[in-house]
């Protein structure tokens, strides 16, 4: 898209979109999901839309990918659509044959648009822009925070998905990008859904956005590794995982107190470090505390297989050799991933690093189970001393789930361990002992844990002050991972 058509227009091609019947819910009905198909996926969604109508002819187009004789089209949209697309740029005609110029995909209830796949074959291809359909927009979806705020950045946008989420809970949206074709994007995307409170600049991180702060910002940074930089929106421009870690560091002098920055992020191990150490460190001296979820740790053998098959029909710059040499020069032994919080905060802020494995993906509400567990560190940073959180009512999450694992012994059977796991948007698992179990049966929220521990301590024979000091460092950790909570904290 060269040029941004003009807002009546954007807005009549809108309208007939709808009219069409272009929205997720009917086209996931049809071709059993909304989202560009994957190339095995294409035959059965060509079969699909065998028929000559307005909306199979729309989805070969702007869904799919594929060219449209001319005279059919005209036929299934009329004469008068057809050559306004062409005009507009959003079809281009090739000997008789329609190909889209955009992919368009139904996210909720808006449409967004991208750059067509076949980009990515072309001498532009660095300056591609992402579909709204992309994983890693899916997960940054689900994590953000919902509360209404007066203001919120999308820092580096892309097509703008972020943006036009956030404009339904933000008096005012910022989206930034390097890209000047994601920043047209963005614009397109905002005239396209009738949103009106979308800003779009052109910005190499906060250069251009001076001094401005915000309640919220987003970000889907640049994050693979490597020793190549061919791809704008994938490749991390600076040395290993120096891009992120700005991102942090800059963007918290960005935010209004309270305010809270939300990124995906990716991360090296390097010898001799410990993963949390490295990340922690992007946190110092930021006047934000610091919430990080690493969900995987991948081997740089691994990493590099994965990372040259996600890009669909280019070649990439990096050569599986070339990418592992630079690994071993940089002594990285693992690749990270995660999602990481920062939160404006007056006062000695702290940083909590959890690990978990997510295997079914984020649920729809995990931006709340984020904010729970935030609040849950906010609760143990009031807690430090043990005689503070004897005073707290402390019960199991009402998600929380018990596997126990037995083996036979004799003529009966005998626990050998047993695994609490939160079933939940935000999973998280601890395993626990067999004490520990017997105590957590105790806590039902009506009563301290001083009060729980002096109980329990009858029954088995320990002195509840024995009790603390081998139970409260276990409950400390179950209470940071969700699976306990406290009552009215």
């Amino acid at each position: 898209m060269k040029n941004l058509p003009e807002k009546q227009w954007i807005r009549q091609f809108q309208k007939r979109l709808v009219e069409a019947g272009y929205e997720r819910e009917r086209i996931a009905g049809l071709l059993g999901s909304s989202n560009p198909p994957a190339p095995a996926d294409l035959p059965a969604a060509m079969y699909q839309t065998r028929s000559i109508t307005p909306l199979n002819t729309l989805l070969r187009l702007f869904l799919l990918g594929q060219s449209v004789a001319a005279a059919a089209a005209r036929d299934a949209l009329s004469e008068k659509f057809v050559d306004n697309c062409l005009r507009h740029g959003v079809l281009a005609g090739r000997d008789d044959q329609l190909q889209a110029e955009i992919v368009i995909v139904p996210v909720d209830d808006l449409l967004v648009a991208s750059d067509a796949f076949r980009k990515l074959g072309g001498d532009d291809a660095a300056e591609f822009v992402l579909p709204a359909s992309t994983h890693a927009a899916a997960v940054l979806r689900k994590l953000t925070f919902r509360d209404e705020v007066d203001s919120c950045l999308d820092l580096g946008c892309g097509c703008g998905i972020h943006a036009l989420l956030a404009a339904g809970h933000s008096r005012r949206v910022v989206a930034s990008d390097i890209s000047e074709a994601a920043v047209r994007y963005t614009q397109f995307n905002a005239i396209l859904n009738g949103i009106d409170n979308v800003t779009a600049v052109e910005s190499d991180l906060f250069d251009a956005l001076a001094d401005q702060q915000f309640d919220l910002i987003v970000c889907n940074p640049p994050f693979v590794i490597g020793p190549g930089r061919r791809f704008t929106y994938r490749d991390n421009p600076m040395d290993l995982d120096d891009f992120c870690r700005e991102v942090v560091r800059q963007g918290s002098a960005h935010l209004a107190e309270g305010g809270h920055l939300q990124m995906l992020s990716e991360w090296v191990e390097v010898e001799g470090e410990r993963w949390d150490e490295r990340i922690t460190a992007w946190f110092d001296d930021s006047g934000c505390d610091g919430w990080v979820l690493r969900n995987a740790a991948t081997p740089p053998a691994q990493y590099v297989v994965q990372r040259s098959g996600d890009i669909t029909g280019s070649a990439d710059d990096n050569t599986f050799p070339d990418w592992l040499e630079y690994f071993s020069q940089n002594a990285v032994q693992a690749v990270d991933s995660g999602v990481l919080v920062a939160r404006r905060r007056d006062g000695e802020n702290w940083v909590e690093c959890q690990s978990i494995t997510v295997t079914k993906g984020y649920g729809d509400d995990a931006g709340a189970a984020i904010k729970e567990s935030i609040a849950a560190r906010d609760f143990l940073e009031l807690c430090k001393d043990d005689d503070s959180l004897l005073e707290a009512c402390v019960t199991i999450a009402p998600a929380a789930r018990l596997t126990q694992h037995f083996e036979r012994a004799g003529d009966s059977w005998e626990g050998q361990s047993a695994f609490l796991r939160l079933e939940s948007a935000l999973p998280a698992e601890a395993e626990i002992d067999m004490p520990i179990l017997a105590f957590l049966n105790q806590l039902g929220g009506n009563t301290t844990l001083r009060e729980a521990l002096a109980d329990f301590g009858g029954k088995v024979g320990v002195q509840p002050g024995d009790l603390a000091s081998q139970l409260l460092p276990a409950l400390r950790t179950l209470l940071a991972r969700g699976l306990l909570v406290a009552v009215d904290a």
